[in-house]
């Protein structure tokens, strides 16, 4: 499998984002990710970001980077730190990706031979994962017209009802 490129230089050329020493496992090669200072060769491990990066790009603007693991799964937060916004859909390992330089894309290439678009997250706002049970229920309900209700003449008890889609309080962004 081929990985997207070992580096990704920060704007101003003082700092470097670079995958870590690889590993090897049933796959092939593997491992996370650091920033580096090239004027002192100082790493910084960033394990926010996955253990085992296959792909990832740095944004235009040297604070965002995207990372591709081998679970499927993309993280996406600022260099400076925080929780990363998971992107998931890919089956298999996430080979490749990309970060417009608008900001407002991540692209992504998978071992499932597929090319995902993805809206970049809003990096200002908590990940949708990580937030407590009620936040992220009344999220979801103000997302769509779709509920879960229980149904006993189905198997399982429960049927999914449609109602009337109200329109969104607050537009989402993507």
């Amino acid at each position: 499998m081929k990985a997207s490129a070992p580096w990704a230089l920060v704007p101003g050329g003082r700092q470097a984002v670079t995958r870590l020493e690889p590993y090897d496992n049933a796959l092939g090669s593997c491992s996370g990710i650091e920033r580096r200072d090239l004027a002192t060769g100082k790493a910084e491990p960033l394990p926010a970001f996955g253990d085992c990066v296959w792909g990832f790009a740095l944004g235009s603007d040297g604070q965002v980077v995207v990372a591709g693991g081998l679970d499927g799964s993309l993280r996406v937060a600022r260099l400076s730190g925080g929780e990363p916004h998971l992107l998931s859909g890919h089956k298999g390992a996430v080979l490749s990706v990309a970060i417009s330089p608008d900001l407002r894309w991540v692209a992504s290439v998978g071992e499932d031979n597929t090319l995902r678009l993805w809206p970049m997250p809003d990096l200002s706002q908590p990940p949708l994962h990580s937030l407590p049970r009620e936040e992220l229920l009344a999220k979801l309900h103000s997302l769509t017209n779709l509920r879960a209700v229980r149904d006993a003449s189905s198997p399982n008890g429960w049927k999914v009802d449609v109602g009337p889609f109200p329109g969104w309080r607050d537009a989402p962004t993507w």
